[in-house]
């Protein structure tokens, strides 16, 4: 019964999650410009990207070793977390250059920030990966709360007294950063009351070649695992197809927002539910792992496909539109 309660509460916190990050999503389109709301839909997904691509692996190696050897949790905690935050500021970095060489100086103060909110959320579900390791989701649930409903605060306040998309990213790093702030000093807290460790750590380095990189390089899979893993290459090249689609998808469904299209998103996203788990139905039986990465592949190429479908009716009604008003 707790295993099932802390399930339960970590599956409501999640959406409880998506669903505040919806709202902002939906207030920002209402009261930034078109121009702005797309530097918004930018910023997050540069921001998302710079903070997924910042882990490495990183999260799950960690869980991995918490849960294998609780007594050195606070050892790897702190070997891991310097590693991780180094990771996300040579992300900024290469953001912020990147801005620079394609001359987009007007847009980098909010992209930045935007990426500075993400990669500090990013430091954030790091460690909630080691509340994993430790069988507290308890604690990474209530924090998830607190952190979406302070984001959710914040980013309608900022729309609400002064719209504007730098406004909205400064106000969107202020959560995540007090979320990061809090949580470690809460597991620096969990740690002392709950393990101990005497033993020397060992080379870092060494360490994330072999066990880390791994996971975040799997398409090395049967190099670095050894041919007992080489089954999971189709699925994860399968799957390396469907991450472009991901990240565009990402921006369109925010456009699709933007333009006023949110009834239109609910109804392709529930058919998007329904073909994906009609298509698991019938792949996986047949194909296993692959099936499955398949069906994440065609599902993605729905949800892009709809989209483009969605923003192509909207934009031919803005000149009919346009014309009705001329004639009146």
């Amino acid at each position: 019964m707790k295993t099932a309660a802390l399930v339960a509460y970590r599956a409501a916190s999640d959406v409880a999650g998506k669903a505040a990050f919806f709202v902002v999503t939906v207030a920002a389109a209402r009261r930034l410009s078109a121009e702005e709301f797309g530097v918004f839909a930018l910023g997050t997904t540069i921001g998302w990207i710079a903070a997924v691509a910042s882990d490495f692996g990183l999260q799950m190696h960690l869980a991995r070793s918490v849960a294998r050897a609780p007594e050195t949790a606070g050892m790897e905690l702190r070997r891991w977390l310097r590693v991780r935050v180094a990771l996300a500021a040579v992300a900024l970095i290469v953001v912020a250059l990147s801005l620079a060489a394609f001359g987009a100086s007007r847009l980098a103060p909010a992209v930045l920030l935007f990426t500075l909110g993400y990669l500090a959320a990013g430091v954030v579900e790091f460690i909630h990966y080691f509340y994993r390791g430790l069988s507290r989701t308890d604690i990474e649930s209530t924090l998830t709360l607190w952190h979406r409903a302070g984001l959710l605060v914040a980013g309608l306040l900022a729309l609400w007294l002064r719209p504007g998309v730098t406004t909205l990213a400064a106000a969107m790093v202020v959560p995540p950063a007090a979320a990061a702030l809090y949580t470690l000093r809460r597991s620096a807290r969990l740690v002392e009351t709950s393990t101990v460790s005497t033993d020397p750590p060992k080379p870092w380095l060494q360490e994330f070649a072999r066990d880390v990189a791994p996971i975040g390089a799997a398409a090395l899979i049967p190099r670095l695992y050894g041919a007992g893993f080489a089954e999971g290459v189709p699925a994860f090249r399968i799957l390396a197809m469907a991450f472009p689609l991901m990240s565009l998808n990402y921006a369109l469904t925010h456009q699709v927002i933007g333009w006023n299209g949110h009834r239109a998103y609910a109804v392709l996203c529930l058919g998007a539910l329904v073909f994906n788990v009609a298509l698991n139905a019938r792949l996986i039986p047949a194909l296993s792992l692959n099936g499955a990465a398949w069906s994440t592949l065609a599902t993605e190429a729905l949800l892009t496909a709809g989209c483009a479908a969605i923003l192509a009716r909207a934009r031919s009604r803005k000149p009919a539109a346009a014309a009705a008003v001329a004639t009146t």
